[in-house]
């Protein structure tokens, strides 16, 4: 926070991904003014942002970026296009919106001396509210206000209704948006999972003003703590640790780095901080040096870092005839009984895991409406199991998720 608010230049490969998706889900909602957009025009809108992105970069808080890779731009363009093909956006809305409230939660200008809290909501509208006038304050409205979120992220599912970011935006989208409406929609768009996670909240009902009352309370201490924080050169004391995963200013952090150097360990503690730099560090290394090695491999003392041929087994496609075939080998089945029974045989050798029950339910119901009855089917076959499983975990809102393994990019 204290990088950020300093303007330390930041690493922001972690979000190109996601980033690019943005902009892609931006193009389309802002193409979308008075009806859904067809697949054909969706090409279309999703290709222009990817050129943009490539050719000219971003501005992002005032500050130019530098242009995407086209394997980025077009990573986050499938990302919308698959959400896309199941769902649907919103028509009539704004993109990208950036509003404001002062100390006193009274609505300012985004770009206002005076402005406490801010965010910037990626999609605002009406439930059948089209154009400019849901904006300017004109016009018959709704009783209903959007407010949606996209996340690229897997974990960003129903509980992410109740995040500290999904408060802010809430009681910030209503303080400037919400007079001339009677409810509101946090809505969560998964675009990975493409599922959309609603939260409706009616301020004028007891039960629902008593919770964004306590938002307010939370978004208020919040502050105070991370103002406390401050030293009188307003910085913020580091903790190197499983909140490194990720970190834009990871390179530029010398507590981190320097958690990074120590030699001697004096106690587990100390042994443990410094492991969970060392995987945000190998992290971030990583992504930099998969591309940096493609063509060619980096030759260090000893060896060299970059990619080496493999070789690894994979079944020829169409051999289900042929399986079955050496399975019975010459014995001739007299009846279906006896075919049945074969056949169970055959499954249970093969020992069917629960990624290969998924993919024949992927088969069985090929409707992408038909999702609950795949899953429901799945889990009916599976039990769970206990076990354990060492590494750094990071600590969310979710629960835990290790940052051992993590994706090449860590999207918004």
């Amino acid at each position: 926070m204290s990088y950020f608010e300093q303007g330390v230049p930041q690493d922001s490969s972690f979000f190109q991904v996601g980033i690019a998706a943005h902009a892609c889900m931006q193009a389309v909602v802002q193409a979308q003014r008075d009806t859904t957009l067809s697949p054909e025009e969706v090409e279309e809108e999703t290709r222009k942002a990817v050129y943009s992105l490539v050719h000219d970069g971003r501005w992002f808080e005032g500050r130019p970026e530098p242009p995407m890779t086209s394997e980025t731009a077009w990573a986050g363009a499938e990302i919308i296009r698959s959400y896309l093909r199941k769902e649907s956006l919103p028509v009539g809305c704004k993109a990208e919106v950036g509003l404001a409230v002062d100390r006193q939660w009274q609505p300012v200008a985004y770009s206002d001396r005076r402005a406490w809290l801010k965010c910037v909501i990626d999609i605002v509208g009406g439930s059948r509210q089209s154009g400019e006038e849901w904006l300017m304050g004109d016009g018959e409205f709704t009783s209903s206000l959007l407010l949606a979120d996209g996340k690229t992220s897997m974990l960003a599912q129903e509980q992410e209704r109740f995040s500290l970011q999904r408060k802010i935006q809430g009681l910030v989208g209503w303080a400037n948006l919400g007079g001339s409406y009677q409810s509101m929609t946090l809505r969560v768009l998964n675009l990975r999972l493409c599922r959309p996670y609603d939260l409706e909240i009616t301020p004028g009902d007891p039960e629902d003003a008593a919770m964004l009352a306590r938002w307010r309370l939370d978004i208020e201490g919040e502050i105070r703590m991370r103002e406390a924080q401050k030293r009188p050169d307003g910085s913020r004391p580091a903790t190197p640790g499983a909140g490194c995963y990720g970190c834009p200013f990871l390179g530029r952090c010398e507590p981190a780095q320097e958690a990074l150097k120590r030699g001697k360990l004096t106690d587990t503690h100390e042994a443990a901080q410094r492991l969970a730099v060392i995987e945000a560090e190998r992290s971030r290394l990583s992504g930099v040096l998969r591309k940096a090695s493609a063509m060619a491999p980096i030759n260090v003392s000893g060896g060299f870092v970059g990619y080496r041929e493999t070789i690894e087994l994979k079944p020829k496609p169409a051999i289900a005839g042929v399986v079955w075939t050496d399975w019975i080998g010459r014995r001739a089945c007299s009846t279906v009984d006896e075919a049945i029974a074969m056949a169970r045989a055959l499954i249970q050798a093969s020992k069917l895991t629960a990624s290969n029950l998924k993919a024949l339910a992927s088969v069985r119901w090929l409707d992408r409406k038909d999702e609950d009855k795949r899953t429901a089917w799945v889990r009916s076959l599976c039990m769970e199991e206990g076990g354990s499983e060492f590494g750094v975990w990071r600590t969310t809102e979710d629960g835990e998720e290790t940052i051992n393994d993590g994706p090449e990019t860590t999207e918004i």
